[in-house]
């Protein structure tokens, strides 16, 4: 893995290795060992670096919580309900589906980037009639990809596909969203994150507004230990940075326990990483990996606040929704208002039911299936999961023992769905 995207992935994994889920150091040197033209300097330096992660890492996970456990007895049998939509050679990590079409988009993880070289693609689209993965839009925008795809949104009014291209682990140079236009393949625009008004951002996730001009992209700070959330105003390509220091973005040291088995250094500290727009479209639905709860915020005052509405205005606005499991994804129903959450501590999807009191349930559980859940999207009366084993693939016989991999496809109701009346 010579260039740039192999000193990053090199990097992260040497920096993450301090955990009880990791390889030890050996096999990672086996694995990941350097080409020529990464200086020995420069290689000392890297693995200095790992060694002292290391050392604090355990230190510090010895002081930290266990996250609180909120999960139930599953409502359906995953064998029954979850089916695999897709089998896949690199870890999924993204997805967007098209509505009207049907159309589904993935990514790879950071830890599971493809072969160039082999024709992989980073960002793919699963044919389902051929039961393979294609490049898309083509095989030269793969070229375009820099640093790795961080999250990918449908715009399923005006048919565009959103690809944000940074790393959501490591600063590793200034974010860029391309707009795709679905039906044609055509990039029609490519959008530079300003460094100098966002600062080192490490983004996870992103959604677009329907009808609107404006997209929000979680910021993790699990490179600059500020998380925020992103505006860009696709009107007029301005992007500003709200909500620093919020408790809705906020990072916490927690220890996750991985399907009831011990403790997990979690070798980053992931802020806000879970976006969705609730059933009406008139609220931001917001929390970060390991927080408590969850938040909204109008989208009206997110607006205002991109022109002229005062930070303290805009935090006043934002409400508590209530509790929640660990979440790397969440998306709305639109037809009832349920709340779908991916939690990856019980290799399950948590259903939360605002118009029944909050009540938070683990709607479907299984190992073997839900091989840790990174993204999710509900469209048409389905949830798409893509399961990523990010617990495996930072072992370190990385893909080779984790794959293939699965993005897989479930219905939302065994009966006709109950309307959403109540708003967030």
């Amino acid at each position: 893995m010579a260039g740039p995207m192999g000193l990053v992935l090199l990097a992260l994994v040497l920096a993450s290795a301090p955990t009880q889920i990791f390889a030890e150091s050996s096999a990672l040197d086996a694995q990941f060992s350097p080409g020529d033209d990464l200086a020995d300097e420069v290689e000392k330096e890297i693995r200095r670096f790992a060694r002292e992660a290391a050392e604090r890492a355990d230190t510090e996970a010895r002081e930290k919580p266990i996250f609180k456990d909120r999960s139930t007895p599953p409502l359906w049998q995953a064998n029954s309900t979850v089916s695999t939509f897709a089998e896949i050679q690199d870890a999924p990590t993204k997805l967007a589906v098209e509505a009207k079409s049907g159309r589904v988009f993935f990514a790879p993880h950071a830890f599971s980037a493809p072969d160039r070289e082999q024709g992989q693609g980073f960002l793919s689209e699963w044919v389902e009639s051929k039961q393979q993965a294609i490049a898309f839009p083509s095989e030269e925008f793969q070229d375009e990809i820099r640093q790795g795809i961080a999250a990918l949104a449908m715009d399923n009014i005006r048919g565009w596909l959103l690809v944000l291209d940074a790393n959501p682990y490591i600063y590793a140079g200034p974010s860029v969203l391309f707009v795709v236009e679905v039906a044609s393949g055509n990039v029609l625009h490519r959008f530079e994150l300003d460094e100098q008004l966002v600062g080192e951002i490490t983004p996870t996730n992103m959604v677009i507004c329907p009808r609107s001009q404006f997209v929000f992209i979680a910021n993790n700070g699990a490179h600059s230990g500020v998380p925020s959330l992103l505006v860009i105003d696709i009107h007029v390509w301005k992007v500003r940075k709200l909500l620093e220091d919020h408790e809705a973005v906020q990072q916490r040291d927690v220890l996750p326990i991985l399907n009831n088995r011990e403790p997990i250094e979690y070798p980053w500290r992931f802020g806000l990483t879970s976006l969705a727009i609730d059933a009406r479209n008139k609220r931001l639905i917001l929390g970060s990996m390991f927080g408590d709860l969850l938040y909204s915020i109008p989208l009206r005052t997110l607006q205002a606040a991109t022109r002229s509405l005062p930070e303290d205005e805009l935090w006043a606005q934002v409400q508590i929704l209530g509790p929640k499991t660990v979440s790397d994804a969440i998306d709305v129903d639109p037809a009832t208002g349920n709340i779908y959450v991916t939690d990856f501590e019980h290799s399950a999807l948590s259903l939360i039911e605002p118009a029944q009191g909050w009540s938070v349930m683990t709607l479907v559980q299984s190992e073997d299936l839900l091989r840790w859940p990174s993204d999710l999207v509900i469209v048409n009366g389905h949830a798409y999961v893509a399961c990523s084993a990010l617990d495996k693939i930072m072992e370190g016989d990385h893909k080779i023992r984790a794959g293939p991999f699965h993005i897989l496809r479930m219905p939302l109701y065994k009966e006709a769905p109950v309307p959403v009346h109540d708003e967030l």
